[in-house]
């Protein structure tokens, strides 16, 4: 089954930005697109935690050919770890909105928050085209900020500044992720421990 960048529950939205992608490929003159991000269940991620009925879920791309494969470069190369989130609600009642700008990497050098996709990989002189491709891969897998309804399951990336001394540190990672309960704005605050694995 194909990734979705939003709701999983909702392809719609992901096949508009899947056809897009082609497009992009043939304009930069890249010879293919990176290849689709497989949906991925809580359980499978590196980390995960559930709490009344909602289960929040990381897995960090660390390996370097990972990147590749699904964003047409390495990102560790430009200091930045993309972090898959996953959420599952299985609450009766409540529906739930990730809130980025909340959410933290917490590594050996201290703590970030996040970037937008938009902002990331503007390209190069010497290979412009590939520049071009890797942003859309990024924005197009981003985690979209549409409502969770009970029920649902989402999931799509964060992406952390990633400093190389941190890179180079053997220690865990953590990630706090937010998300706030509709209609009332409530925040929820969740954190979890993210084992090492190595790059190569």
């Amino acid at each position: 089954m194909p990734y979705t960048p939003a709701q999983i529950s909702r392809p719609g939205l992901a096949l508009k930005c899947r056809t897009l992608l082609p497009l992009l490929v043939a304009f930069s003159g890249c010879a293919a697109p990176p290849s689709a991000v497989p949906v991925k269940p809580a359980n499978q991620c590196l980390s995960s935690q559930t709490r009344d009925g909602l289960t929040i879920a990381a897995h960090p791309i660390f390996k370097n050919a990972d990147s590749r494969e699904f964003f047409g470069t390495t990102l560790a190369d430009d200091q930045l770890l993309a972090v898959l989130v996953v959420v599952d609600n299985q609450s009766p009642t409540a529906s739930f909105i990730l809130d980025q700008k909340e959410c933290r990497l917490m590594h050996s050098d201290g703590s970030a928050g996040p970037v937008p996709a938009r902002d990331l990989l503007g390209g190069t002189p010497k290979n412009p085209g590939e520049g071009r491709l890797a942003r859309y891969a990024l924005m197009a897998n981003q985690f979209c900020p549409v409502a969770i309804l009970p029920g649902e399951k989402a999931q799509g990336f964060i992406y952390f500044p990633w400093p190389e001394a941190s890179q180079k540190n053997p220690r865990d990672l953590g990630i706090r992720v937010v998300v706030r309960e509709s209609p009332e704005n409530t925040p929820h605050q969740l954190e979890l421990s993210i084992k090492r694995v190595d790059l190569k």
